[in-house]
């Protein structure tokens, strides 16, 4: 348990770090001195993907590789067949480059014939989280405006004025995201269950 907390407060204290940085960067003008934050900044965002990515890793390997957790011993009974299914496809879609991501994503979101509302908002999210992340890394900040719709009319582009007539979204709970991710997983092709858990994943970081 004191190894868990341990990462999670360095995990905060670097975020911190970062939005420090960022701060500071602003107020500059000097090329040089903008270069130095950015690449203080990269190393931190470097450390930050590599504890999450190992977690999702050490949480894999606990689930099905059957190894000693001390932090959690209880992980594998307490998870149950559609966690440990979907924290597979999470590790499993950390593969998958963003933009074909978001495309998936974005298709699932748009099209009523694949699924329903509520699955729909389920992708919508999912998809919004991708970017999210993708902004996150984008140090020159070429994409902080964009929101998730305009990724999906760029990336999207055979979708066209019939489908974003019947688009729609509803709200939704955690437990009825939980209630439809499980279910989309099951239903979609294998690189969209993919793309859908580890959207999902980065949205509970």
């Amino acid at each position: 348990m004191n190894d868990s907390i341990e990462k999670s407060k360095g995990l905060r204290e670097r975020r911190l770090q970062i939005m420090e940085l960022e701060q500071k960067k602003a107020a500059l003008t000097d090329v040089a001195e903008i270069n130095a934050i950015d690449q203080q900044i990269d190393a931190l965002e470097a450390e930050d993907w590599l504890e999450e990515r190992n977690n999702v890793k050490a949480l894999i390997d606990v689930v099905f590789n059957g190894s000693e957790d001390d932090s959690n011993p209880k992980m594998v009974e307490e998870l149950n067949e559609d966690e440990k299914m979907f924290y597979e496809l999470a590790e499993q879609g950390a593969n998958i480059p963003p933009y074909q991501a978001m495309r998936l994503l974005g298709i699932l979101t748009l099209d009523k014939d694949k699924a329903t509302i509520g699955q729909r908002t389920v992708a919508f999210w999912a998809g919004s989280y991708w970017l999210r992340e993708y902004v996150k890394n984008d140090h020159l900040k070429r994409f902080e405006k964009i929101t998730f719709v305009d990724v999906i009319r760029f990336l999207c582009p055979e979708y066209g004025k019939e489908y974003w007539d019947a688009f729609d979204l509803e709200a939704i709970d955690d437990e009825a995201t939980d209630k439809y991710t499980y279910q989309l997983m099951r239903i979609v092709d294998h690189e969209t269950a993919k793309a859908l858990c580890r959207g999902i994943w980065l949205g509970n970081l």
